[in-house]
Protein backbone atom coordinates (compact mmCIF):
# COMPACT_ATOMS: atom_id res chain seq x y z
CA UNK A 1 0.00 0.00 0.00
CA UNK A 2 1.55 3.47 -1.04
CA UNK A 3 1.31 5.72 1.73
CA UNK A 4 2.65 8.44 0.26
CA UNK A 5 0.07 11.29 -0.79
CA UNK A 6 -1.98 11.75 -4.10
CA UNK A 7 -3.34 14.59 -5.67
CA UNK A 8 -2.66 18.49 -4.88
CA UNK A 9 -5.60 18.17 -2.17
CA UNK A 10 -3.81 15.85 0.08
CA UNK A 11 -0.52 17.58 -0.20
CA UNK A 12 -2.16 20.47 0.79
CA UNK A 13 -3.74 19.15 3.93
CA UNK A 14 -0.70 17.59 5.19
CA UNK A 15 1.35 20.79 4.72
CA UNK A 16 -1.34 22.62 6.27
CA UNK A 17 -1.15 19.36 9.46
CA UNK A 18 2.35 20.42 9.93
CA UNK A 19 1.64 24.24 10.29
CA UNK A 20 -0.79 23.82 13.11
CA UNK A 21 1.97 22.33 15.35
CA UNK A 22 1.98 24.27 18.62
CA UNK A 23 4.70 27.14 18.37
CA UNK A 24 5.91 25.90 21.82
CA UNK A 25 6.15 22.26 20.63
CA UNK A 26 8.25 23.36 17.80
CA UNK A 27 10.45 25.59 20.13
CA UNK A 28 10.55 22.03 22.32
CA UNK A 29 12.22 20.70 19.44
CA UNK A 30 14.25 23.06 18.40
CA UNK A 31 15.61 23.43 22.15
CA UNK A 32 17.55 19.63 21.14
CA UNK A 33 20.03 21.66 19.25
CA UNK A 34 21.38 23.50 21.64
CA UNK A 35 24.69 22.32 20.94
CA UNK A 36 24.64 22.22 17.41
CA UNK A 37 24.92 26.00 16.16
CA UNK A 38 25.32 25.45 12.49
CA UNK A 39 22.18 23.41 12.42
CA UNK A 40 20.39 26.14 14.10
CA UNK A 41 21.63 28.93 12.07
CA UNK A 42 20.18 27.57 8.94
CA UNK A 43 17.10 27.17 11.08
CA UNK A 44 16.91 30.68 11.62
CA UNK A 45 15.93 31.47 7.60
CA UNK A 46 12.31 29.11 7.97
CA UNK A 47 10.59 32.14 9.82
CA UNK A 48 10.69 34.47 12.27
CA UNK A 49 9.44 33.50 15.18
CA UNK A 50 12.19 30.64 14.65
CA UNK A 51 15.23 32.93 13.82
CA UNK A 52 13.82 34.49 17.21
CA UNK A 53 13.93 31.63 19.16
CA UNK A 54 17.18 30.46 17.54
CA UNK A 55 18.58 33.68 18.78
CA UNK A 56 17.65 33.10 22.47
CA UNK A 57 19.15 29.77 22.24
CA UNK A 58 22.49 30.58 20.79
CA UNK A 59 22.76 33.30 23.24
CA UNK A 60 21.49 31.10 26.59
CA UNK A 61 25.14 30.65 27.18
CA UNK A 62 28.21 32.52 26.18
CA UNK A 63 31.95 32.43 26.77
CA UNK A 64 33.40 35.46 27.11
CA UNK A 65 37.53 35.50 26.56
CA UNK A 66 39.57 37.90 25.40
CA UNK A 67 39.06 36.95 21.70
CA UNK A 68 35.82 37.13 22.10
CA UNK A 69 34.99 40.02 24.24
CA UNK A 70 35.25 42.86 21.79
CA UNK A 71 33.22 41.45 19.28
CA UNK A 72 30.55 40.55 22.33
CA UNK A 73 30.86 44.68 23.10
CA UNK A 74 29.78 45.59 19.93
CA UNK A 75 27.25 42.74 19.40
CA UNK A 76 25.50 44.38 22.69
CA UNK A 77 25.98 47.81 22.30
CA UNK A 78 24.07 47.61 18.58
CA UNK A 79 21.19 44.95 19.74
CA UNK A 80 21.10 45.17 23.39
CA UNK A 81 17.96 43.12 23.61
CA UNK A 82 19.87 40.14 22.88
CA UNK A 83 21.21 40.39 26.54
CA UNK A 84 17.75 39.33 28.08
CA UNK A 85 18.85 36.23 26.49
CA UNK A 86 21.37 35.91 28.50
CA UNK A 87 21.45 33.06 31.34
CA UNK A 88 24.78 31.34 31.50
CA UNK A 89 27.95 32.94 31.60
CA UNK A 90 31.50 31.56 31.39
CA UNK A 91 34.30 34.00 32.00
CA UNK A 92 37.85 32.86 31.21
CA UNK A 93 40.00 35.64 32.52
CA UNK A 94 39.77 38.69 33.89
CA UNK A 95 42.94 40.63 33.18
CA UNK A 96 40.79 41.79 29.91
CA UNK A 97 38.53 44.00 31.51
CA UNK A 98 41.45 45.89 33.91
CA UNK A 99 39.22 45.12 37.06
CA UNK A 100 37.06 42.63 38.68
CA UNK A 101 34.41 45.75 39.25
CA UNK A 102 34.65 46.47 35.04
CA UNK A 103 33.89 42.95 34.48
CA UNK A 104 30.88 42.89 36.78
CA UNK A 105 29.34 46.19 35.52
CA UNK A 106 29.40 45.36 32.13
CA UNK A 107 28.25 42.09 33.11
CA UNK A 108 25.20 43.56 35.22
CA UNK A 109 24.89 46.36 32.07
CA UNK A 110 24.26 44.08 29.34
CA UNK A 111 22.98 40.99 31.17
CA UNK A 112 20.29 41.66 32.93
CA UNK A 113 18.82 38.35 34.08
CA UNK A 114 22.00 36.66 34.22
CA UNK A 115 21.51 33.41 36.51
CA UNK A 116 25.03 31.30 36.02
CA UNK A 117 28.09 32.74 35.93
CA UNK A 118 31.19 30.61 35.58
CA UNK A 119 34.63 31.64 36.21
CA UNK A 120 37.35 30.15 34.59
CA UNK A 121 41.35 30.84 35.26
CA UNK A 122 40.33 34.65 36.86
CA UNK A 123 42.63 36.18 39.40
CA UNK A 124 40.79 38.26 42.03
CA UNK A 125 43.49 40.55 43.29
CA UNK A 126 41.46 43.62 43.86
CA UNK A 127 39.23 44.84 46.42
CA UNK A 128 35.61 43.83 46.00
CA UNK A 129 33.83 45.59 48.84
CA UNK A 130 33.21 48.76 46.45
CA UNK A 131 31.07 46.04 44.44
CA UNK A 132 27.02 46.20 45.78
CA UNK A 133 24.85 43.34 46.20
CA UNK A 134 22.68 44.89 43.54
CA UNK A 135 25.06 44.86 40.43
CA UNK A 136 24.41 41.04 39.94
CA UNK A 137 20.69 40.23 41.69
CA UNK A 138 19.66 36.94 39.82
CA UNK A 139 22.80 35.16 40.37
CA UNK A 140 21.40 31.95 41.28
CA UNK A 141 24.82 29.70 40.90
CA UNK A 142 28.47 30.47 41.00
CA UNK A 143 31.34 28.13 39.59
CA UNK A 144 34.93 29.21 40.44
CA UNK A 145 37.42 27.05 37.97
CA UNK A 146 41.14 27.51 38.35
CA UNK A 147 40.58 30.90 39.97
CA UNK A 148 42.87 32.96 42.43
CA UNK A 149 41.95 35.14 44.84
CA UNK A 150 44.81 37.58 47.05
CA UNK A 151 42.88 36.60 50.36
CA UNK A 152 40.26 34.82 51.89
CA UNK A 153 38.19 37.95 52.77
CA UNK A 154 38.55 38.12 48.72
CA UNK A 155 36.80 35.06 48.11
CA UNK A 156 34.47 35.54 50.86
CA UNK A 157 33.48 39.07 49.43
CA UNK A 158 32.81 37.75 46.34
CA UNK A 159 30.30 35.10 47.61
CA UNK A 160 29.00 37.62 49.24
CA UNK A 161 27.93 39.83 46.69
CA UNK A 162 24.94 36.62 45.41
CA UNK A 163 21.75 37.77 47.49
CA UNK A 164 20.19 34.64 45.98
CA UNK A 165 22.77 32.32 45.50
CA UNK A 166 21.73 28.72 45.71
CA UNK A 167 24.71 26.96 44.16
CA UNK A 168 28.43 27.58 45.13
CA UNK A 169 31.00 25.19 42.98
CA UNK A 170 34.35 25.77 44.37
CA UNK A 171 36.01 22.18 43.38
CA UNK A 172 38.60 23.91 40.61
CA UNK A 173 39.23 26.76 42.50
CA UNK A 174 43.19 26.95 43.83
CA UNK A 175 45.81 29.42 44.63
CA UNK A 176 49.00 30.14 43.14
CA UNK A 177 52.08 28.17 43.89
CA UNK A 178 53.88 29.33 47.22
CA UNK A 179 50.54 31.65 48.51
CA UNK A 180 48.43 29.69 50.57
CA UNK A 181 45.17 31.32 51.30
CA UNK A 182 45.21 32.93 54.01
CA UNK A 183 42.37 32.66 56.93
CA UNK A 184 39.71 35.57 56.72
CA UNK A 185 40.01 38.28 58.99
CA UNK A 186 36.65 40.02 58.70
CA UNK A 187 33.40 39.19 60.38
CA UNK A 188 31.76 38.50 57.00
CA UNK A 189 27.97 36.78 57.63
CA UNK A 190 27.29 33.49 55.91
CA UNK A 191 24.30 33.11 53.88
CA UNK A 192 21.37 31.70 55.30
CA UNK A 193 20.82 28.83 52.15
CA UNK A 194 22.49 26.64 50.17
CA UNK A 195 21.20 24.34 47.84
CA UNK A 196 24.03 23.28 46.63
CA UNK A 197 28.38 23.25 47.99
CA UNK A 198 30.69 21.65 46.64
CA UNK A 199 34.51 22.22 48.13
CA UNK A 200 37.73 20.80 48.12
CA UNK A 201 37.76 19.40 51.51
CA UNK A 202 41.84 20.59 52.11
CA UNK A 203 41.97 23.94 50.28
CA UNK A 204 38.60 25.26 51.54
CA UNK A 205 38.34 23.67 55.03
CA UNK A 206 38.26 27.47 56.19
CA UNK A 207 35.14 28.48 54.36
CA UNK A 208 33.42 24.99 55.68
CA UNK A 209 34.46 26.33 58.94
CA UNK A 210 33.29 30.06 58.25
CA UNK A 211 29.89 28.48 56.85
CA UNK A 212 29.68 26.52 60.18
CA UNK A 213 30.33 29.37 62.27
CA UNK A 214 26.76 30.85 61.32
CA UNK A 215 23.49 29.43 60.61
CA UNK A 216 23.58 28.33 56.87
CA UNK A 217 21.41 25.51 55.68
CA UNK A 218 23.09 23.31 52.71
CA UNK A 219 20.89 20.59 50.69
CA UNK A 220 23.44 18.78 49.08
CA UNK A 221 27.43 18.59 50.21
CA UNK A 222 29.66 17.27 47.53
CA UNK A 223 33.49 17.15 48.36
CA UNK A 224 35.42 15.26 45.51
CA UNK A 225 39.02 15.29 46.76
CA UNK A 226 40.59 14.10 49.66
CA UNK A 227 39.93 15.35 53.51
CA UNK A 228 43.85 14.73 54.06
CA UNK A 229 43.86 14.22 58.09
CA UNK A 230 41.58 16.82 58.99
CA UNK A 231 39.16 14.10 60.00
CA UNK A 232 37.95 16.56 63.10
CA UNK A 233 37.33 19.79 60.56
CA UNK A 234 35.12 17.47 58.78
CA UNK A 235 32.97 15.92 61.25
CA UNK A 236 32.36 19.48 62.74
CA UNK A 237 30.97 20.66 59.53
CA UNK A 238 29.01 17.69 59.08
CA UNK A 239 27.10 17.96 62.37
CA UNK A 240 26.14 21.36 61.95
CA UNK A 241 24.89 20.64 58.27
CA UNK A 242 24.08 17.18 59.00
CA UNK A 243 20.11 18.53 60.36
CA UNK A 244 19.14 19.76 57.04
CA UNK A 245 21.02 17.89 54.48
CA UNK A 246 19.46 15.86 52.26
CA UNK A 247 22.18 15.11 49.52
CA UNK A 248 25.69 13.64 50.85
CA UNK A 249 28.32 12.75 48.52
CA UNK A 250 32.26 11.71 50.07
CA UNK A 251 33.48 10.42 46.66
CA UNK A 252 36.96 11.76 47.68
CA UNK A 253 36.64 10.84 51.55
CA UNK A 254 37.47 7.42 52.45
CA UNK A 255 35.79 6.25 55.72
CA UNK A 256 38.34 3.38 56.24
CA UNK A 257 40.67 6.15 57.13
CA UNK A 258 38.73 7.80 59.51
CA UNK A 259 39.44 7.42 63.21
CA UNK A 260 36.42 5.05 64.66
CA UNK A 261 35.52 8.33 67.14
CA UNK A 262 35.02 10.40 64.03
CA UNK A 263 32.55 7.72 62.56
CA UNK A 264 30.90 7.87 65.93
CA UNK A 265 30.35 11.10 66.26
CA UNK A 266 28.86 11.71 62.63
CA UNK A 267 25.11 12.87 63.26
CA UNK A 268 22.19 10.75 62.15
CA UNK A 269 21.56 12.99 59.00
CA UNK A 270 17.26 12.51 59.71
CA UNK A 271 16.72 14.51 56.24
CA UNK A 272 19.11 12.51 53.89
CA UNK A 273 17.74 11.28 50.72
CA UNK A 274 20.71 10.21 48.68
CA UNK A 275 24.31 9.20 49.88
CA UNK A 276 27.53 8.70 47.67
CA UNK A 277 30.70 7.21 49.46
CA UNK A 278 33.92 5.78 47.23
CA UNK A 279 34.89 2.45 48.55
CA UNK A 280 38.60 2.71 47.89
CA UNK A 281 38.95 0.00 50.45
CA UNK A 282 39.37 -2.51 47.23
CA UNK A 283 41.77 -0.59 45.97
CA UNK A 284 44.52 -2.43 48.51
CA UNK A 285 43.40 -5.31 46.69
CA UNK A 286 45.15 -4.49 43.61
CA UNK A 287 48.44 -3.52 45.88
CA UNK A 288 48.27 -7.03 46.94
CA UNK A 289 46.56 -6.91 50.34
CA UNK A 290 44.32 -10.08 51.35
CA UNK A 291 40.13 -9.79 51.40
CA UNK A 292 40.61 -10.28 55.44
CA UNK A 293 42.20 -7.02 55.28
CA UNK A 294 39.78 -5.32 53.06
CA UNK A 295 36.59 -6.78 54.87
CA UNK A 296 38.08 -6.03 57.95
CA UNK A 297 38.61 -2.30 56.06
CA UNK A 298 34.62 -2.46 55.08
CA UNK A 299 32.93 -2.74 58.68
CA UNK A 300 35.67 -0.67 60.36
CA UNK A 301 34.70 2.35 57.70
CA UNK A 302 31.04 2.32 55.68
CA UNK A 303 29.67 -0.17 57.89
CA UNK A 304 30.01 1.98 60.80
CA UNK A 305 28.97 5.09 58.88
CA UNK A 306 25.54 3.28 57.82
CA UNK A 307 25.37 2.46 61.81
CA UNK A 308 25.29 6.18 62.50
CA UNK A 309 22.56 6.72 59.72
CA UNK A 310 19.15 7.59 61.21
CA UNK A 311 17.46 8.65 57.69
CA UNK A 312 13.72 7.08 56.43
CA UNK A 313 13.93 8.77 53.80
CA UNK A 314 17.00 7.71 52.14
CA UNK A 315 16.23 6.67 48.89
CA UNK A 316 19.41 6.06 47.05
CA UNK A 317 23.16 4.92 48.06
CA UNK A 318 25.83 5.41 45.66
CA UNK A 319 29.30 2.94 45.92
CA UNK A 320 32.19 3.92 43.67
CA UNK A 321 33.60 0.52 43.96
CA UNK A 322 37.58 -0.64 42.05
CA UNK A 323 36.98 -4.42 40.90
CA UNK A 324 39.69 -6.94 42.10
CA UNK A 325 39.87 -10.41 41.74
CA UNK A 326 39.42 -10.47 45.73
CA UNK A 327 36.03 -8.48 45.10
CA UNK A 328 33.61 -10.99 45.79
CA UNK A 329 35.75 -12.88 48.83
CA UNK A 330 34.73 -9.68 50.63
CA UNK A 331 31.62 -10.12 52.93
CA UNK A 332 29.16 -8.34 51.37
CA UNK A 333 26.38 -10.10 53.23
CA UNK A 334 27.31 -7.40 56.49
CA UNK A 335 26.68 -4.84 53.93
CA UNK A 336 23.23 -6.52 52.95
CA UNK A 337 22.17 -6.54 56.49
CA UNK A 338 23.22 -2.97 57.09
CA UNK A 339 21.27 -1.77 54.12
CA UNK A 340 18.03 -3.96 55.59
CA UNK A 341 17.46 -0.92 58.43
CA UNK A 342 16.55 1.84 55.61
CA UNK A 343 13.03 0.90 54.67
CA UNK A 344 12.49 3.63 52.07
CA UNK A 345 15.91 2.45 50.07
CA UNK A 346 14.88 2.46 46.78
CA UNK A 347 17.92 1.85 44.43
CA UNK A 348 22.09 0.48 45.51
CA UNK A 349 24.36 1.41 42.57
CA UNK A 350 27.47 -0.22 42.27
CA UNK A 351 29.29 2.40 40.10
CA UNK A 352 32.18 -0.29 39.15
CA UNK A 353 35.67 0.70 37.58
CA UNK A 354 38.78 -0.98 36.45
CA UNK A 355 36.99 -2.68 33.28
CA UNK A 356 38.40 -2.56 29.84
CA UNK A 357 36.71 -4.91 28.40
CA UNK A 358 32.72 -5.32 29.18
CA UNK A 359 32.11 -8.78 27.51
CA UNK A 360 35.11 -10.94 28.68
CA UNK A 361 38.18 -10.70 31.34
CA UNK A 362 40.90 -8.30 31.54
CA UNK A 363 44.19 -8.16 33.03
CA UNK A 364 45.27 -5.57 35.74
CA UNK A 365 48.63 -5.54 37.48
CA UNK A 366 48.78 -9.17 36.23
CA UNK A 367 45.79 -10.48 38.35
CA UNK A 368 42.68 -11.72 36.06
CA UNK A 369 39.47 -9.72 36.93
CA UNK A 370 36.13 -11.47 36.11
CA UNK A 371 33.45 -10.17 33.85
CA UNK A 372 31.38 -7.87 33.75
CA UNK A 373 28.30 -9.98 34.12
CA UNK A 374 29.89 -12.67 36.35
CA UNK A 375 30.56 -9.65 38.90
CA UNK A 376 27.38 -8.74 38.54
CA UNK A 377 25.68 -12.16 39.52
CA UNK A 378 28.12 -12.94 41.86
CA UNK A 379 27.31 -9.64 43.60
CA UNK A 380 23.49 -10.35 43.65
CA UNK A 381 23.97 -13.96 45.53
CA UNK A 382 26.06 -12.58 47.60
CA UNK A 383 23.51 -9.98 48.84
CA UNK A 384 20.64 -11.79 48.57
CA UNK A 385 18.43 -9.26 51.10
CA UNK A 386 18.81 -6.36 48.59
CA UNK A 387 18.07 -8.57 45.77
CA UNK A 388 15.18 -9.87 46.64
CA UNK A 389 14.17 -5.76 47.20
CA UNK A 390 15.01 -5.32 43.63
CA UNK A 391 17.29 -2.35 44.44
CA UNK A 392 20.66 -3.59 43.60
CA UNK A 393 21.99 -2.00 40.41
CA UNK A 394 25.33 -2.00 38.47
CA UNK A 395 26.98 0.67 36.18
CA UNK A 396 30.60 0.50 34.76
CA UNK A 397 32.43 3.33 33.59
CA UNK A 398 36.05 4.92 33.95
CA UNK A 399 36.86 6.67 37.42
CA UNK A 400 36.59 9.75 37.53
CA UNK A 401 34.69 10.08 34.31
CA UNK A 402 31.15 11.59 35.43
CA UNK A 403 30.37 11.97 38.95
CA UNK A 404 26.50 9.95 37.77
CA UNK A 405 28.17 7.64 35.68
CA UNK A 406 26.01 6.84 32.45
CA UNK A 407 24.18 3.18 32.67
CA UNK A 408 25.08 0.86 30.54
CA UNK A 409 23.12 -2.24 31.37
CA UNK A 410 21.78 -3.88 34.44
CA UNK A 411 22.74 -7.92 34.05
CA UNK A 412 20.00 -10.38 35.37
CA UNK A 413 20.91 -13.72 36.75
Amino acid sequence: MCLLPIGGQRRKSAAKGAITVPLELQFLILDQLTDDDLELRKLCTVCKAWANHVQEIMFRHIWVTSATRPRLVRRFLHKPQLGKYVQVVTVVGSTSFGSTEQLFMWLSDVMPNLQTLDLLRCAFEDDIFPLQQSVLPKVTYLRLRSSEFRSADTLLQLILLFPRLEGLDLSGHYTAPGRALAPPTSSLRAPGRLRYLTCDATRHAFLLRWLALGSVIVDELFIPTGWGDNHDELKDVLLKLGDGLKCLRLTGVEPRNWPSDSLLAIPPFPLLQSLEVDLHLLSSLAFGWDATQAAFKLEDGLLLLLKQLLSPALSTIYLDTLVTPAHLDIPWAKLDSALARFSALEEVIFDLYGFFDLNGGTRCRNMELPSYADLCCGMRKAMPLSEARGILKFRCAGKGSSPKPRLLRDVFC
